[in-house]
């Protein structure tokens, strides 16, 4: 275990440093630009900057937009002023601090709309929603992304609009809501296609298939999943191909062909490595863990999880982080240890506490198992009942299949 734990450090290093050095290398020339520009031309190059230093350096972000914001005043250029206040905003709300940051959008929002210049609001939108999204305040980011989708509604923004009803289709996936998850990527699937507009139809197939998946409907989950990755194939993207690969591997898994599925997050971990990517290594650990489990190769496959858990608490992939509690749990039960059976259970009821969960029907299904073999069987039977109405309620919704197939049969 604490080998394993080592080199998963030891790779995230490996994976990290080629791909700092080239940013690095890309910033580095624009400040070299940056000593020969003055006036509009600076001030645009600072925002880039800033852009840039968002993710390495959210301190340097701050201070490139600053300057920016200083220099777009005294031009009196309003329309570089919202932009430079926007990358104020990006640069604390990384460094955490999301009230502070919404001063900042405020303002620029406010002077988008001055401008009329609706596309830039609904992107900020897009970007503030995302902020949101990532640091669990699910709810804000459904509000913030309703507020892109009304300005694209007003002013026929169709790339934006796409892009919104895709992301709101992830939230209600995450939520279980499985009808409005279905709804919405149709619905971003008839403005994108239009446009051919490729990462975004990426995006639309990907969560088709997974809420396909999810319904069990297994012909659908492969199709879209397919569309999925030969699209990433084709924008030569290794980061989508990953994702491609991870959900064509938990197909495969569930129709009992282990064998093509272990062949997909090989795959999977290939490009990991001869391409430095670590987005999406937590999925790619937690399929890992997966396939070990089914192979009771237990010990293995809680290393795996544990990798995946570790991403997931940085990234605060809630679903994820609880999919790999579940599965731990699953395992400490094979194995007859009730107390970390217990202990995993109560770390995901901590999550379910403070979200609606895709997922909380299978914490009453090992609460069920959990008390069978403790021989309660009266609260056995009272959560294997919670089980089966909470799965039929997200799985099996007649409103679901039904726009399933009207959807399916119209607009594809």
């Amino acid at each position: 275990m604490k080998f394993s734990k080592l080199w998963h450090i030891i790779l995230l290093i490996v994976f990290l440093f080629p791909l700092v050095s080239v940013a690095q290398s890309n910033i580095d020339s624009l400040e070299i630009e940056l000593v020969k520009k003055i006036g509009v031309e600076r001030i645009k190059l600072l925002n880039q900057l800033s852009s840039d230093y968002l993710e390495t350096s959210p301190k340097k972000a701050i201070e490139y937009a600053q300057e920016a914001l200083m220099l777009a005043k005294k031009v009196s250029d309003d329309l570089l002023v919202a932009n430079s206040l926007e990358s104020i905003g990006l640069g604390i709300s990384i460094q955490g601090n999301i009230d502070s940051a919404e001063y900042f959008f405020t303002k620029s929002i406010d002077i988008y709309k001055k401008l009329d210049k609706n596309e830039a609001l609904a992107d900020l939108h897009i970007k503030r929603g995302m902020i949101y999204k990532k640091n669990g305040e699910i709810n804000k980011a459904v509000e913030v992304f309703e507020n892109s989708l009304g300005v694209c509604e007003e002013h026929n923004i169709d790339s934006k609009k796409a892009l919104t009803l895709i992301r709101l289709a992830e939230i209600y996936y995450i939520q279980g809501d499985l009808t409005k998850a279905l709804i919405s990527s149709f619905d971003a699937h008839e403005f994108a296609k239009n446009n051919n507009n490729k990462p975004i139809l990426w995006d639309i197939y990907s969560n088709m298939g997974n809420i396909y998946f999810t319904i069990k409907d297994y012909e659908k989950t492969y199709e879209f999943q397919k569309l999925a990755l030969n699209i990433a194939l084709i924008l030569k993207n290794p980061e989508k191909t990953i994702i491609s690969y991870n959900n064509i591997a938990g197909f495969y898994r569930e129709v009992n062909l282990p064998d093509s599925s272990e062949n997909y997050i090989d795959k999977a971990f290939v490009l990991h490595s001869d391409k430095n990517i670590t987005q999406g290594f937590e999925n790619t650990n937690f399929n890992k863990g997966k396939i070990l489990k089914n192979k009771q190769e237990y010990d293995k496959a809680i290393s795996f999880f544990n990798q995946s858990i570790d991403i997931c608490l940085k990234n605060n992939n809630v679903l994820l982080l609880t999919e790999n509690y579940l599965a731990i749990g699953e395992i400490n039960l094979a194995l007859g240890d009730i107390a970390l059976v217990v202990e995993n259970l109560e770390k995901t009821i901590n999550y379910m506490d403070k979200y609606s969960l895709l997922n909380e029907y299978k914490i009453y299904l090992l609460y069920s198992k959990l008390y069978e073999r403790r021989e309660q069987f009266k609260e056995a039977l009272s959560y294997h009942q919670k089980y089966l109405h909470k799965k039929d309620s997200i799985l099996y919704s007649p409103i679901t299949k039904t726009v399933s197939k009207i959807k399916t049969s119209s607009e594809l």
